[in-house]
């Protein structure tokens, strides 16, 4: 695949993704929704490389820990 077709598609994936999470956060009153965005997404890629590391098990409980206490102080 050309490099310039895969980036655009990369591109416009996460936009897809990225503006639905940084309106949510803005309901929720965060302050900074796009920088917030882009730190979930930096954990939430980072749980993937996990995923692939450690199993499946083991991630979506440490992705909950990690979030819940921001989300439930909303």
């Amino acid at each position: 695949m050309d490099p310039a077709v895969l980036h655009e598609h990369s591109a416009e994936l996460h936009a897809r993704l990225h503006e639905p999470l940084i309106e949510s956060l803005r309901l929720l009153g965060e302050p900074d929704p796009g920088r917030m965005a882009e730190l979930i997404n930096a954990a939430v890629l980072r749980a993937a490389q996990n995923i692939e590391a450690d199993g499946v098990e083991a991630v979506p409980d440490l992705l909950d820990r990690l979030l819940r206490p921001y989300l439930d102080a909303r």
